[in-house]
């Protein structure tokens, strides 16, 4: 298998607090990979680490063999997509339109989505699992802000 994202040696503070002391992990290309761990443990920390939306004093990101310190944001966001759980959405968005926000990236400024845009979106919610509830507000998924 390919290897799609590699931290190592991951360090994060927070003031005097050390968040994460060399923490370092990998994972392949169609690879699921579960992060578990108590509240405070620096889960969320890590994820943002690893998506390149915090940076760690120590340690390195390798998104798909290339070092994320050296990648665009936008060839990040082609690469790599963060929606984190506590995400507040207050427009009625469906779960394929927020789905189809991750395809932004690979278009031009303004532009609307292609059939090419759908078809990618659609792939990516039966790899996951989610094709059924393409047509759902976002905001009644459990985990969703304002769900119940």
């Amino acid at each position: 298998m390919r290897r799609l994202l590699e931290a190592s040696d991951i360090h994060v503070r927070y003031g005097s607090a050390e968040v994460l002391r060399g923490v370092s992990f990998e994972a392949d290309a169609g690879e699921v990979v579960g992060l578990v761990g108590p509240n405070g443990a620096g889960k969320s920390t890590l994820l943002r680490v690893a998506a390149g939306l915090q940076r760690a004093a120590a340690g390195s990101v390798q998104l798909d063999g290339r070092g994320l310190d050296s990648m665009t944001r936008r060839d990040r966001a082609r690469t790599l997509g963060f929606v984190p759980q506590d995400t507040r959405i207050d427009f009625p968005l469906s779960v394929e339109q927020v789905v189809l926000l991750g395809r932004h990236p690979h278009g031009r400024r303004l532009s609307v989505d292609s059939a090419r845009d759908f078809a990618a979106a659609e792939s990516a919610m039966a790899r996951v699992g989610i094709l059924g509830y393409r047509d759902r507000r976002y905001s009644t998924l459990s985990g969703a802000s304002g769900s119940s």
